[in-house]
């Protein structure tokens, strides 16, 4: 079997993946259809350890196609999908994959659709991919209508998009595929020794709590500004504890010379910490693994790696009330609405102060749903089985002269 993944995500989702399906003898590819050429793509994410350059089927473009797809971008026009998809499609011609493994209902999964090319399976992740502009819902049922077969990350969001959003149930397997992480089993090895390195590398005694957001400074509205409200809030009530907030080179630079500009002005240097520098994969684990509490506040979002990787290091969570989160860890976490930090304070203070039983039961409840839920090898086995469902069922009915 011939594969092309489409979408290089950030947190490395989309790389194991080729590796995996390449070891297994399915001649694996990837490329990021929206992108240009693979130095444009390697701009934006370096090149994964489980990658080499020749694994990325990039097209070619050159400088006028790129000046021309900027532009039609930013006015709104939608004829770059077409230019885009007629330089993908040569890529498609060249590889001749057996199918289209779209990692996303995002802007290269249009790019993908545009091309005509199927079979095609589109990974449909939750809810943050149907709250976005309102062109994205024409664009979506694009989407909907030329994709062959779905998997879809959460059983939820597959009936919501049956009954919401029109989508065929035959286009969907009959029991959820989740994804799996990669590097489960590593993820569950002890960190102890870790955890001393990052307290004493941020001077962050062991009496004072840690609190981690990996994702808020990368947009306006990512929840950045609401935790350090929310800490001051904590600290005026007679609270200890310490928050560190990762940018790196995600982040946002308004919204991380806001949130310098709020630690200043409310007193908050000797309990705050930003780390602006690209840290290892490594030490942003060992920072879970030295926290008490993962803080994601994003407005919109899918369970994602970086929340699972926090619960593999027995953090509490503290997340916006969004349905993907409640379907996976239930009562066993700490729900908030965006924009409201005297309600994000309560709710950071209520998980510092659950008795140990009640915390432990909370951390055992929400690595059982991630060690349930996440073995990459049986994933793997699960898509390739998936992939081929959909390829024969493809060539039987083109066959006849219609497609799935």
């Amino acid at each position: 079997m011939k594969i092309l993944i489409n979408g290089y995500h950030f947190g490395n989702n989309t790389p194991p993946y080729v590796r995996r399906f390449n070891e297994l003898g399915h001649a694996t590819k990837l490329i990021t259809a929206a992108r240009f050429d693979t130095d444009d793509l390697l701009l934006l994410h370096r090149l994964s350890p489980d990658l080499q350059r020749a694994d990325l089927l990039q097209p070619s473009y050159g400088t006028g196609e790129k000046m021309l797809i900027r532009l039609l971008r930013k006015i709104h026009l939608p004829g770059w999908r077409q230019i885009q998809a007629q330089k993908v499609r040569a890529v498609l011609d060249h590889f001749q994959p057996d199918v289209v493994w779209n990692h996303s209902l995002w802007i290269d999964t249009d790019v993908m659709i545009y091309t005509g090319f199927h079979p095609q399976v589109t990974v449909s992740y939750g809810y943050n991919e149907i709250q976005n502009h309102p062109e994205r819902r024409f664009i979506r049922r694009i989407i909907y209508r030329n994709t062959d077969r779905f998997i879809d990350a959460l059983p939820d969001f597959r009936e919501y998009l049956i009954a919401h959003e029109g989508v065929d149930r035959k286009k969907f397997p009959e029991e959820t595929i989740y994804l799996g992480l990669p590097n489960l089993n590593a993820l569950l090895a002890s960190r102890e020794a870790q955890v001393k390195v990052m307290r004493e590398r941020f001077g962050i005694p062991y009496s004072i709590p840690l609190i981690v957001e990996t994702r808020g400074l990368r947009q306006s509205d990512g929840g950045a500004i609401d935790a350090l409200r929310a800490l001051h809030y904590l600290r005026s009530k007679g609270a200890q504890a310490f928050l560190i907030l990762l940018s790196g080179i995600l982040g946002n630079p308004s919204v991380l010379k806001e949130a310098e500009a709020l630690i200043a002005s409310l007193g908050l240097r000797d309990c705050v910490r930003i780390v602006a520098e690209e840290i290892s994969y490594d030490d942003v684990l060992s920072l879970y693994a030295a926290a008490e509490i993962n803080l994601s506040l994003l407005p919109s979002d899918a369970l994602g790696k970086s929340i699972m990787e926090a619960v593999t290091q027995r953090c509490l969570l503290v997340l916006t009330d969004l349905p993907d989160y409640r379907t996976a860890f239930g009562e066993h976490a700490e729900y908030v609405k965006p924009g409201d930090w005297r309600a994000i304070a309560d709710a950071i203070n209520r998980a510092l102060q659950l008795p140990p039983e009640q915390k432990r039961e909370r951390l055992d409840a929400t690595l059982q749903w991630v060690t349930d839920h996440q073995d990459f090898d049986k994933a793997c086995e699960r898509i390739l089985q998936y992939f081929a469902i959909t390829i024969e069922e493809y060539r039987r009915f083109t066959q006849k002269g219609r497609h799935v």
